[in-house]
């Protein structure tokens, strides 16, 4: 972790774990409004105001990109000085040697882009240009003077490229798609990252690496167009004035089905194993389910923010909207009991010229910074129709223009890394609010693999996953799907096997013969399901003599 001493070294000291410990059980909820965090942002910002101007560009990029996310007015003297140092080093020139790592000229971009990406494009576009000689062939960022990368250097790549080009500036998609790689051949087994991964053998899986490297695997993908947050998709024009959490769907009069309109912001750009990365951000989310604290023994500050990079991007992904989760309370809560009297923050050894990092990085996590860069500065709690709660995955159903249903959709290659995951098929992405799984049918291949896992779940222990598995196996009139759904008319969730009778009969298109109609009144495993089951087996072999009976692998 030398390569951080000089610009983003940030920590704590000895004993502050212990304080992050007991604060996360009596986490009070808070918003990046609330009085109180505004209360510690200020003192902050007053503290920002006394620190010294630096020659190292790269810290005074970080400070005024810290201000300005603090809400701090542009033409504050703070912020302006930390501008005048930034722009007046670029024009300077930078070369492949200076800055001697890619911190620098990462947030340099990001600070610019985010002040005014207009009048400071030239220098904008130099930071860029520099940090293109900065990728190795292996996709990640590096030293100038070293050819293996590392994942801290890589996650502000990953990240100024990603935000240059939501800002309209022309970005090279190869370049995301070789981090996208990079990034996923260097996870852990465990789902988490060490600082160079499978490059070095490096198995040092800690913390900050793993929020780095998580946090960029989804935001490489909303870069290529393959993220599920706002940026990463196109809004219809009839959408327009809806809150960004909200997706129109439009129904196949003749099918019945919602009809695939999501159209990728990059679409056609690259192409990639979307199963694969969504494996890979499985794996991710399932190492903090089972690893995620707040204190850390290094690198606090700069773990603490790498984090709201990382769950800003995973509930974009998933259309989380709430605005006091659990992880950012207990980061509140463990930043109050560690700000000085000044307003700083310590860093790892305490040294004089280092809090103003920590502080920066503690402010960015205050303020939610990645939140209000992926829905440009303004907050949307996803409310709708009433007040009810939606998700970016929740589907207005228009039928001949008018609202007919609510569902919230996951996709299966989404959540199969989560169910790779000890204990994370327990509580898969809220799996309560979720209504339905769908398929991409994009090519035949994808879509029998995607068949073949859901015909899995209808025998595993999650009752809410074998409730989806028979849900969308009764969308796809497929015989290959009846032996699955005879199995679940054993289920003991009544629900259930409501709810795969009801498939079965879509499929064999009998909605009209009582013989395979449920009773009214019914308990799951009674006579009268044992023999409606058996109604089924002998239907299924007269029109598939050669089939099989579904058989449960153990889950």
């Amino acid at each position: 972790m030398a390569r951080f001493r000089n610009l983003l070294k940030s920590s704590v000291v000895v004993g502050l774990w212990l304080v992050a410990t007991a604060v996360q059980v009596r986490a009070m909820p808070h918003t990046p409004e609330s009085p109180e965090v505004r209360a510690i942002v200020d003192r902050a910002v007053v503290f920002m105001n006394t620190v010294t101007p630096k020659i190292d560009f790269g810290r005074e990029a970080l400070i005024g990109y810290a201000l300005l996310k603090a809400d701090v007015p542009k033409d504050h003297p703070r912020l302006q000085t930390s501008l005048k140092v930034v722009v007046d080093k670029i024009a300077e020139g930078l070369t492949n040697r200076d800055p001697p790592h890619i911190y620098p000229a990462a947030v340099a971009a990001i600070f610019l882009l985010e002040y005014d990406d207009k009048l400071f494009a030239p220098q904008i576009q130099h930071c860029l240009d520099l940090m293109k000689t900065r990728q190795r062939p292996g996709g990640g960022f590096a030293y100038p003077n070293q050819q293996v990368a590392d994942i801290s250097q890589t996650q502000y790549g990953v990240l100024a490229f990603w935000l240059a080009d939501k800002h309209g500036f022309e970005v090279d998609p190869q370049m995301g798609l070789a981090a996208l790689n990079y990034l996923m051949i260097n996870q852990d087994p465990t789902g988490g990252f060490s600082y160079q991964g499978a490059s070095r053998n490096d198995r040092g899986v800690s913390h900050s690496m793993s929020a780095a490297g998580g946090g960029s695997l989804f935001i490489a993908a909303s870069w290529l167009g393959y993220g599920n947050d706002a940026d990463s998709v196109t809004r219809r024009p009839e959408e327009k004035g809806l809150p960004p959490s909200v997706r129109l769907v439009l129904i196949d009069e003749r099918t019945g089905k919602p009809i695939d309109r999501r159209q990728k912001r990059n679409a056609g750009k690259v192409d990639l194993d979307e199963g694969r990365l969504r494996s890979a951000e499985g794996r991710a989310e399932g190492w903090f389910n089972a690893n995620f604290r707040i204190g850390v023994n290094r690198w606090q500050y700069y773990y603490l923010y790498g984090y709201e990079r990382y769950a800003s991007f995973v509930e974009a992904s998933k259309g989380i909207s709430d605005p006091e989760p659990d992880w950012y309370n207990q980061g509140v809560e463990f930043i109050k009991a560690t700000q000085r009297q000044d307003g700083s923050f310590p860093d790892e050894k305490d040294e004089a010229d280092a809090p103003d990092v920590s502080t920066a990085f503690a402010i960015l996590f205050l303020v939610r910074s990645t939140k209000k860069a992926l829905v440009e500065g303004e907050y949307s709690d996803g409310r709708l129709l009433g007040g009810q709660g939606l998700s970016d995955e929740a589907a207005t159903v228009m039928k001949g223009g008018r609202v007919v249903s609510l569902a919230v959709g996951r996709s299966v290659d989404d959540m199969k890394g989560l169910l790779s995951q000890t204990g994370g098929d327990a509580d898969f992405g809220k799996l309560d609010s979720i209504d339905l799984l769908t398929i991409d049918d994009s090519s035949p291949d994808i879509r029998d693999r995607q068949l073949a896992t859901i015909r899995n779940l209808v025998a595993h222990q999650n009752p809410k996953l074998r409730w989806l598995a028979v849900r969308a196996l009764g969308n796809y009139q497929d015989l290959e799907n009846m032996p699955p759904l005879i199995y679940a008319l054993t289920d003991p969730e009544k629900q259930i096997v409501e709810f795969a009778n009801r498939s079965l009969l879509q499929i064999a298109r009998k909605f009209d013969d009582g013989k395979y109609m449920l009773p009214e009144s019914f308990e799951p495993n009674d006579n009268k399901v044992e023999e409606l089951r058996k109604r089924w087996v002998e239907f299924y072999f007269t029109v598939q003599p050669n089939g099989e009976l579904y058989r449960p692998t153990i889950q």
